[in-house]
């Protein structure tokens, strides 16, 4: 008989006790420790059990009495919009257009330094229609005749444009255009509405760039408005107005631009283009408020809606910060969709899927889209069914994750629809549906049908104080707000509750919200902890701060 007397034991990193241990998993026994191992759950149960996991090099965390739960899941994480708020005029989609006006005049007067204006977040469905999409320049022109004035919309799929912007893009393609000269090929050649353009790219860049006859159709179009086009033919002045990528300028009957463009990744190739913020300045903005997240027990944020920019920027904080060894939340990223839009432009969106910071794997995650539906004029939805099916259905062959937000029961009924017909069409994406304004009645009865149809089912967390504290309340505030929101993250499984090899994330408060009945949020947080440690709230000295961080995954990417 042989016997192994060499076998090596597991030793735990680090064992939390002495609390009280919630683990919201509902096979687990109670347990008052948890021993951790490389940044995931090693075991879980009594001190006294757990005592044969520890070593000499074991730190032991003393929870004096509070509750360990699993840590705290922000689905409305408005992290990037309040970083770059501070940067930018923040505008918000419940403007009409006197307000954005006034918003924009009051801005520009109180910052005549600023030599190119930046606003987002209003509202797309303002320009949906043509004719009020002509109006882009005759609204912004007279509040910025000469100074670039650039607006993105809350989803990050159009932008408008003065006239200064128009030509401040224009010219910046001249240059990047002249540097090309003699060029044998390029990578980014610009496709979209304009055949023309995309033939003269293609042509030139086999032959080269002939920068003569672009300085001729240039002085040709001096002194007419910007974005008209030459009667002759000559295709040179098209690239004027053509934005590299999948995006495109709308015209009024003339064929002149109006200021409004469209397109997915539109706002990420402009402020890459313009570099408007200094990166050192957000990554401490940033840092601030996700410290102030982390301070209230979040170990994860959802960020929804934000144009890609923002994540991109935001997202090279991260990566500085994890690389520092000072992670404070896992971060998650999403686009949404709020009216429909043309199914070409969406497919083109989900082409253009990256695989962000692939060796921070688990901590940065951008690859959920959400349609929010809600309720239009005379009954009608904001988004078909139909179209609702169509999008998840292609998200889902893409490897995305989808998530439906819907409030009220007529918009979740359709919602459910969609995401039944998309789980037939594909079976491999994780498909949510995200509720708000049901009876209980009437969420047993979706979640029932989402269980059969192998769909996630997430209700929206309620205002803190907002319902009797009980102790069953209590719970299920709980289970929300660390389990079952986490489940629209991919590999959901093993987030929201303690147990053996799911990731060591945990909050600790002061006291036990079973015991006392207390809504969990209004409980002081003593600890956060992100894969076993405690997250450090103290700032990186200024000289840490790596700008370069993005840009340098950026080309590890490609």
């Amino acid at each position: 008989m042989a016997f192994n007397l060499f076998k090596k034991k597991t030793t735990a990193d680090t064992l939390f006790c002495n609390g009280t241990i919630i683990t919201l998993d509902p096979d687990a026994a109670p347990a008052t420790a948890v021993a951790v191992k490389d940044g995931v759950v090693l075991a879980v149960g009594d001190e006294e059990d757990l005592q044969e996991l520890c070593g000499k090099s074991t730190q032991r965390i003393d929870l004096e009495g509070g509750a360990l739960v699993p840590g705290f899941f922000d689905s409305e994480s408005t992290l990037v919009r309040d970083t770059f708020a501070q940067f930018s005029l923040a505008l918000s989609p419940s403007m009409d257009l006197p307000q954005i006006v006034d918003a924009l005049a009051v801005y520009i007067a109180e910052h005549p330094e600023v030599d190119r204006i930046f606003a987002f977040g209003y509202s797309e469905d303002l320009f949906a229609e043509e004719e009020a999409a002509r109006t882009v320049r005759a609204l912004l022109d007279p509040l910025s005749p000469e100074k670039p004035l650039f607006l993105l919309s809350d989803q990050g799929n159009q932008m408008l444009l003065n006239s200064a912007a128009l030509d401040f893009v224009h010219d910046f393609i001249l240059e990047e255009y002249r540097r090309m000269q003699g060029v044998s090929e390029h990578k980014a050649a610009p496709r979209g509405t304009n055949s023309a353009a995309d033939s003269v790219m293609s042509r030139h860049s086999e032959e080269g760039f002939d920068m003569d006859q672009w300085d001729e159709a240039e002085e040709e179009e001096d002194g007419e408005g910007v974005g008209e086009i030459e009667t002759d033919n000559d295709p040179w002045p098209l690239l004027r107005d053509t934005l590299i990528g999948y995006q495109y300028y709308r015209r009024d009957e003339a064929g002149i631009i109006t200021g409004c463009a469209e397109g997915p990744g539109l706002t990420g190739w402009l402020m890459g283009i313009l570099e408007p913020f200094d990166p050192e300045e957000v990554s401490k903005v940033a840092w601030e408020l996700s410290a102030k997240a982390a301070a209230s027990g979040y170990t994860a944020l959802l960020e929804s809606g934000c144009p890609d920019y923002l994540s991109r920027t935001f997202l090279s904080f991260l990566i500085n910060n994890a690389q520092e060894g000072n992670p404070l939340q896992r971060y998650h990223s999403t686009t949404v969709y709020k009216r429909e839009t043309d199914i070409y432009l969406s497919q083109k969106r989900l082409d253009q899927k990256q695989t962000l910071c692939s060796e921070l794997e688990g901590l940065i995650n951008a690859n959920t889209l959400t349609l929010a539906v809600s309720e239009a004029e005379e009954g009608q939805l904001s988004l078909g069914t139909e179209f609702m099916t169509q999008y998840a259905v292609q998200a889902a062959d893409h490897g995305y994750d989808v998530v439906i937000q819907a409030a009220g029961p007529d918009t979740a009924q359709a919602a459910a629809e969609a995401l039944q017909a998309a789980r037939t069409a594909s079976k491999k994406a994780r498909l949510t549906l995200k509720v708000s304004g049901l009876t209980a009645a009437e969420e047993d009865k979706l979640e029932d049908l989402c269980l059969e149809e192998d769909l996630t089912f997430v209700t929206k967390l309620p205002a803190p104080g907002s319902l009797p504290q009980t102790a069953e309340t209590a719970e299920a505030l709980l289970d929300v707000l660390c389990g079952r929101a986490a489940q629209m993250l991919r590999r959901c499984e093993k987030t929201g509750s303690i147990a053996k090899g799911n990731p060591a994330d945990f909050t600790v408060l002061e006291r036990d919200p079973l015991a006392t009945g207390e809504d969990p949020r209004t409980i002081p947080v003593v600890m956060t902890v992100l894969s076993g440690n405690p997250v450090s709230l103290e700032a990186p000295a200024s000289d840490d701060w790596d700008e370069d961080a993005w840009e340098d995954e950026e080309e590890d990417d490609e």
